[in-house]
């Protein structure tokens, strides 16, 4: 889910696994936040990904490579969110509503900038008259990093399910491409509505913010991401409770119960996920479990 801050703009992206990473390919002695939680017979590592990539950018290290060369499972959000044969009739019931026309949501000026924003992809407002608000939204999120040039089909997450399935290693998933999409299809109206037009609000800026948060990211610096984080708890408060804090909620159940399995395992999640005081590691600490930072 997606998974760097900006909820507001960015919630639809989770559905595609479409988070921007921008200029910072390349960026030298790369270092993304990786956490070990071990007892006597189980390791396991917890790794905050982002949900899009370039193919210059350089993420792996020496200790992320030797932890997942180690793995006997690997645990991410969804595990067949690449399975597009799945997803589209997923999309084609939830995504969009023929006898409600967007256009007749949306006031004149939303409706001009909704039309300048799908245009970025080649498309326009008429095309997405049919859609749901959410679905618009998720589209019009994706369109300015698209117009760059980067790949929603390119991610962190499909890298380690790709390799995980080429060696064999079992892959789990914490929640269903279904669930995942019903998070925004079941939305009241209103805050479905709310997403689209603070998305339409600040998509253009959406490249600049986010390559910030992106070198902070490889940096293994989380601090700048939480800050955006607090903004987006504060800004909309129920989309903070729907996209984290119930799922984390949910997921830290998962994550402990697996120390009770003998082996190592590799549990991948959107960086958001780890940080605040709503995150997988802050749950984790309040149960006595004290995840290690080591990178």
């Amino acid at each position: 889910m997606r998974s760097l801050p900006r909820l507001r703009r960015h919630a639809g992206l989770l559905v595609t696994g479409a988070i921007l990473l921008t200029a910072a390919a390349g960026t030298a002695d790369a270092a993304p936040p990786l956490w070990r939680l071990s007892d006597a017979d189980t390791t396991i590592h917890l790794f905050g990904t982002v949900h899009m990539l370039r193919a210059d950018m350089d993420w792996r290290t020496p200790a992320l490579d030797a932890a997942l060369g180690e793995a006997d499972a690997l645990w991410v959000e969804v595990p067949d969110l690449d399975d597009r044969a799945g997803i589209v009739p997923l999309i084609g019931r939830y995504g969009f509503d023929f006898a409600t026309p967007l256009s007749s949501l949306l006031t004149q000026d939303e409706r001009a900038k909704l039309d300048a924003a799908a245009r970025l992809i080649g498309g326009s407002a008429a095309m997405l008259d049919a859609a749901r608000p959410w679905y618009a939204a998720m589209q019009i999120g994706l369109a300015p990093l698209l117009a760059v040039g980067y790949d929603p089909n390119m991610s962190v997450d499909a890298t380690l399910v790709e390799e995980a399935r080429a060696a064999g290693t079992p892959i789990a998933g914490f929640e269903s491409a279904e669930q995942q999409v019903r998070f925004f299809a079941d939305l009241s109206p209103e805050l479905e509505l709310d997403l689209l037009r603070q998305t339409l609000e600040d998509y253009e800026n959406a490249a600049t913010e986010l390559n910030a948060q992106l070198e902070a990211w490889l940096a293994g610096d989380f601090a700048p991401l939480g800050t955006a984080l607090e903004e987006e708890r504060a800004a909309s408060a129920a989309l903070y409770d729907l996209l984290l804090r119930q799922r984390n909620a949910t997921w830290v159940d998962d994550i402990a119960d697996l120390l009770d399995k003998p082996g190592s395992f590799f549990v991948a999640a959107g960086a958001a996920h780890f940080i605040g005081p709503d995150s997988l590691l802050a749950l984790l600490e309040a149960r006595g479990l004290a995840p290690e930072r080591v990178q």
